[in-house]
């Protein structure tokens, strides 16, 4: 009888303790490899997540986007801090929202108003498609901005492993950097423009 009780007594202090060192993991990995403000894994955890690629070839299919908010301190100084959070944690809904059916993602933050996103068996073409649909997320969303209230604005840049023969996440990573670097400012307007071209094209048609 007492052996069975110092069993069950044991086994129920084990599940507690477990519990509790789960408890334990969680507030340590919130409070190091999470972004508080915005609630995104920051670049700790970024890290963290290209060291399970160390030392190994990445699969066909694996996309690395990085997206950057341009002139964050120029908006800081005429939007406010305030506005501007709210415009990137509009961006970081729109992201989310968009990759979120992609069962392999990761999203991450890399810096002041930029973002690393990851994407499993995701080739170039539905990448890049993918960020079509962000624009078009942001155009509309721009369009509801009152006078004062930041709009969101942003460069990316895409490199996919089997289209840019890089099969090492670091070298992936560097690609898609530099491509955000290179990149032009999107804040919905080119598509504005593409369908008002599209309309006077239509237009001449008739």
């Amino acid at each position: 009888l007492y052996t069975c009780i110092v069993v069950v007594v044991a086994a129920v202090l084990f599940s507690i303790g477990i519990i509790v060192l789960g408890r334990i993991m969680d507030i340590f990995t919130y409070h190091v490899y999470m972004d508080h403000k915005f609630m995104l894994p920051n670049r700790k955890e970024c890290d963290k997540y290209m060291g399970g690629y160390a030392g190994r070839m990445l699969p066909e299919n694996m996309t690395c986007i990085s997206i950057a908010n341009p002139d964050m301190r120029q908006k800081n100084s005429e939007y406010g801090v305030d506005a501007c959070d709210i415009m990137i944690k509009k961006m970081i809904s729109i992201m989310q929202s968009v990759y979120s059916e992609i069962e392999e993602h990761f999203i991450g933050v890399n810096g002041l108003g930029q973002f690393l996103i990851f994407l499993r068996d995701t080739s170039y073409t539905q990448s890049m498609a993918y960020m079509q649909y962000v624009e078009a997320q942001v155009e509309n969303y721009n369009r509801t901005l009152i006078t004062g209230e930041c709009p969101v604005s942003y460069k990316y840049g895409v490199a996919e492993s089997h289209k840019d023969s890089l099969y090492n996440i670091r070298a992936l990573l560097l690609k898609a950097v530099t491509k955000c670097t290179a990149s032009p400012v999107f804040d919905g307007s080119s598509r504005e423009e593409e369908k008002k071209e599209g309309e006077k094209t239509d237009k001449d048609i008739r």
